[in-house]
Parts: structure tokens; sequence; C-alpha cells
């Protein structure tokens, strides 16, 4: 749990992960991830991580910001729109007014980049354990130009 959850919270490359006593080997975490995200168990973390962060009032819910960072894959390559093969990947985040993440994606470098707006919203999942509970949306999302279309504005 230490390893996944620090890869998590500091987004560092799998052969940077420290290594010791209180950590796991890269390969088993890597296992553990895959089978959480697969069988929503990771999911089932993230929102009640994000429920007791709605509980505690540390969510800001008036604005929030999307924005991806780029990666280079194997080959070294960088991304289509920087004039290489497509090497890579976008990790997309979406954030409320504090800087709290509340969701990330992560997709091939050479997507669309506004594809990933709406899912990214619809990622974001609280769970408080109170029901009949509405569902709570940013009001205002900041994005720059690369997510910028006219019919994600009206969505």
């Amino acid at each position: 749990m230490n390893t996944l959850l620090y890869i998590l919270i500091t987004g560092c490359r799998w052969c940077d992960v420290p290594r010791g006593p209180q950590w796991a080997s890269k390969s088993a975490t890597h296992r553990w991830l895959q089978r959480w995200q697969a069988d929503g168990t990771l999911a089932a973390m993230q929102a009640r991580i994000l429920g007791l962060a709605e509980e505690r009032g540390m969510i800001r819910w008036e604005c929030g910001t999307v924005d991806g960072a780029f990666s280079p894959g194997k080959g070294g390559g960088e991304g289509v729109a920087h004039g290489g093969k497509g090497k890579g990947v976008l990790i997309h985040s979406l954030t409320d007014a504090g800087g709290m993440p509340l969701a990330n994606r992560t997709m091939p470098a050479h997507g669309d980049e506004r594809a990933q707006v709406v899912p990214l919203l619809d990622a974001v999942k609280v769970y408080t354990g109170k029901r009949g509970r509405p569902r709570k949306r940013l009001r205002v999302i900041a994005t720059d130009k690369g997510y910028d279309a006219k019919v994600l504005r009206q969505a």
C-alpha cells in the first residue's frame, strides 16, 4: 500500500520508486494497481477519499481547472503536436479551486484533448455514505485552448 500510494500521490515514474523494507517491489505494486483498476477497488477508494474531503469542507466547488501534461514514452520521441511520432502519454487532471485533484485520466499523446473533459467530470465520484445526496458539480471550469470547443462549453 505504501508503494501504491507513493506512486499515486507523487506521480513518480515506476523506475523511481524507493527501495527498502517498507516498500513493495515495482512489479507487485503494478499488479495490485491493475487488479484494483479492473475490479473497481481503486475508484471506490478514490470516491471515499473525496467523500471524506467533502464531509470536512475541503473541496471548493466554485471553480475548477482542467490541464494536461506530456510524458515521453519509450523511444524518447515527443508527441505529434511537437513534431514527433506520438510516443508518450498525456495525463489530464481536474482540480478544484484550491488545487485538490478530483480526477485524472491518461491517453496516448496523439489523442484529442477535448475528448477528455466530459470523462474527467464524470469521473468525479464523491461517496459520503449519505443516501439521497445530490451530486456536486464544479460551477466554472477553466481550461487552456487545447480543451476548448463550443460543444464542450454547452455541455
